[in-house]
């Protein structure tokens, strides 16, 4: 719980020192589409900053030097194994980090369905594809930055992440019949009346209507 609890600080300090970039890099969006609304924009800033808590989540704390020197690869490779654990050697920790690694990337299913667009099969291989280079990175001691793994390759992680990312992808859609409802419906409009006819992304005005499936 702890090493969570300072993940999560060094994630806020993160995004507060790269806010600035992340509106830089917005300001295209904001000036130059014509299109350009403000839902979208809260959605993409929103992105950002949840991936960068989840960068803070899976790779800080940073060991120190001398932690550094003692590392070994570390890996979990049967499948199920935490689910068997949890009801074999049943704890509150155990059930806790189960469904944290579930949770954790729901918003990223959330954000592959409104913000991006995609479809159910893409977002899940997307989600699978984040979920191995977390394990990957986790693996090699952040791609061999340091000589041993400091957090542990868990074939679990990339079960219940990849769930995590679907079950946001449904929660998404649910979302959507209240976005188009509500006074998101208005803040999504174009700022120039032009109407994009994508059924993808909620921020386009025919998206807020889209149900992917």
């Amino acid at each position: 719980m702890n090493i969570w609890l300072t993940s999560l600080t060094s994630g806020f300090k993160l995004y507060r020192s790269l806010a600035p970039y992340f509106l830089l890099a917005c300001l295209p969006m904001i000036v130059f589409k014509k299109d350009r609304c403000f839902f979208r924009y809260l959605l993409t800033e929103a992105f950002l900053l949840y991936m960068t808590f989840l960068f803070a989540m899976v790779f800080l704390p940073l060991p120190t030097f001398s932690e550094a020197e003692s590392l070994k690869r570390n890996a979990q490779i049967i499948p199920f194994y935490a689910v068997y654990d949890l009801f074999t050697n049943f704890s509150v920790c155990a059930l806790l980090g189960l469904v944290f690694n579930i949770v954790m990337t729901v918003p990223f299913g959330v954000f592959l369905n409104l913000l991006f667009g995609l479809s159910k099969k893409d977002a899940l291989l997307i989600g699978l594809l984040l979920t191995l280079f977390i394990e990957v990175g986790q693996y090699t001691g952040l791609f061999f930055l340091f000589k041993g793994s400091y957090r542990l390759f868990d074939a679990d992680d990339i079960l219940t992440n990849v769930l995590g990312c679907g079950l946001g992808f449904l929660f998404a859609n649910k979302l959507r019949v209240l976005i188009s409802g509500s006074l998101f419906a208005r803040l999504s409009a174009p700022l120039h009346g032009s109407h994009r006819h994508s059924s993808a992304p909620v921020w386009s005005a025919s998206g807020l209507q889209a149900h992917r499936s």
